[in-house]
This record gives structure tokens, sequence and C-alpha cells, in this order.
């Protein structure tokens, strides 16, 4: 029994050395999930780590290794466990929206007068539409770019990508160096910690947290508070 939201795992050790083990979920064998985490040590240790468990995670666990099975059930609790790995994500998530966005919009906006959007958009669509699929764009975002919108409605993947490819602005995909107070470097640090966050799965350690809530801090005191 565990609660929900709570990690788990499940080893098995082995008197004889073997390369690989085969673990199932209700005797069924099927692709494995990005919060599964299999680990084997020196092949006689072998281990399942299933980070985060939900209700769907619950039933029989086993693994086979030479025609050889243990098994073990997993029950979740229908009871919260906040860590603060978790906290730290809520806390990291709520200042990227309420923080970090609208000083990305901000600059944005000058960049592309709300008044003048569409118009640009528009101007620029044949430059845009090969670039839809690698930068993932769906067809209901890119309709809602087309239909006359403003920064107010658009999210910051698609403010990043018409920033990049109408402003031709170089914003990375990596942290850029501590010294660059850049317009541009801030711009890229708020995609990065977004993105960041994104892939996280609910959690933050305590070192990335304290560092993205220094940066979104910098970057928000220095783009919207202080007078240019």
């Amino acid at each position: 029994m565990c609660c929900f939201g709570e990690d788990v795992k499940f080893e098995c050790t082995l008197t004889v050395t073997v390369e690989t083990s085969r673990w199932l979920k209700d005797q069924k064998e099927s692709e494995v999930p990005c919060h599964w985490q299999t680990k084997s040590d020196c092949r006689r240790k072998h281990a399942l780590a299933i980070n985060a468990v939900s209700f769907e995670d619950e039933g029989l666990y086993s693994v086979n290794v030479m025609n050889d099975t243990s098994e073990a059930t997993l029950s979740v609790e229908d009871k919260l466990l906040f860590r603060s790995e978790d906290i730290h994500y809520i806390l990291s998530v709520h200042a990227i929206c309420k923080i970090a966005i609208p000083a990305f919009r901000d600059v944005f906006d000058k960049k592309f007068p709300p008044e003048s959007l569409s118009g640009i958009i528009h101007k620029h669509k044949g430059d845009l539409v090969p670039r839809l699929k690698t930068n993932h764009i769906t067809s209901d975002q890119w309709r809602l770019l087309l239909n006359g919108c403003t920064s107010q409605k658009l999210g910051l993947r698609l403010m990043v990508f018409l920033l990049r490819y109408i402003a031709k602005l170089n914003i990375k995909n990596i942290l850029p160096n501590a010294a660059d107070k850049s317009e541009l470097a801030d711009l890229s640090r708020i995609d990065y910690y977004r993105n960041m966050t994104a892939h996280y799965h609910g959690r933050m350690s305590d070192t990335d947290f304290k560092q993205c809530l220094k940066v979104i801090m910098e970057v928000f005191i220095f783009r919207v508070l202080t007078p240019k």
C-alpha cells in the first residue's frame, strides 16, 4: 500500500547472473510508461521504480527471469502525499505563469504591437507554414494565429515561435551564461525554465527550484519593474 503521488520500487535479487529481466503488469507486457524506470545491478539485482504513482498504476507486478516469476501487488491509497519536491514544482509553475510569461509578453508586444500582430502573421504565413511540424505547432494553434489574436491569447510556445521566425530572434534551448543580461538571454531563460517544468512530471528539486525562482525574479525586476 502506498499513497497517491508516492515513489515505489520493486526489487528482485537473483542467485545467478542474467543479462535481462522482464517486468509485467497484470501479466501483460506493454510499452514502458515514462514514469517507470528499470535497472539491473551487476546482473543479479533487478529493480523497477515507479515515480509519482497514480491509481492507474495499481495492479499485479511480476518479473520474469529464466522462466521463473516473482510477483507483488501495488495498491494506491486515496490519500495525497505532498513532498517538498511537489510544492517546489507547483510554486515554480505559478511563478512562470504569473511572473515570467507576463514579462515575456511585455517584450513580445514591443516587437509585435497588438494592433499589427494579425497583419504581420499573414504577411509571413509562407515562411511559417513549413516550420509548424518541427516546432510542434498544432492545427488549433495555427488557426488561432490566423484568426486574429493578441499576445494575451498566445501561450509561450507560440510567442517563441513568432519571435524566432518573424523577428529572427535566436531564442536558445539552453540556459544562457549568467553574465549575459541581454533581452535575448532573458527570453531564453524564461523559455528554458518553462520547458524544464513541462518535463518534470510534477516534481522539482530544491536546487532547481531556487535557481528557477532566482532567475525568474531577476528577469521580472529588470524587465518589468526597472524604469527604462
